[in-house]
């Protein structure tokens, strides 16, 4: 009976000692996870914020866009503005002199 009590006390014991490693770990993890989420809450704020500033760039992209085809719009040549909106911005250069030299009139804008 003696042994028995004895056993029982030493597996009481590692019980407690596995139990004491798995409360440790568990304070571990979840102070990691305390930190991930604080990163994530950092990342989301800097997402929302990127797709802020990226809104108003397109915004401002836009409203560039509507005043170059305006402008684009009063020029006298409009055969030359028609050009040089069909074409990428590489090949605006090679645009600008075959309009001009296709120019019968020999106008320059």
């Amino acid at each position: 009976m003696l042994i028995e009590l004895e056993n029982l006390s030493k597996n009481i014991n590692r019980l407690v000692e596995i139990n004491d490693r798995n409360q440790q770990a568990r304070l571990a993890v979840e102070q990691q996870l305390k930190v991930a989420r604080a990163q994530r809450d950092t990342l989301w704020a800097q997402l929302e914020q990127a797709q802020r500033e990226r809104d108003t760039l397109c915004a401002k992209i836009d409203d560039a866009q509507v005043r170059l085809n305006a402008i684009l719009e009063k020029l006298p040549n409009t055969r030359l503005a028609d050009s040089l909106l069909e074409v990428k911005p590489s090949q605006a250069g090679d645009a600008l002199l075959t309009a001009f030299s296709n120019d019968p009139q020999g106008e320059t804008a």
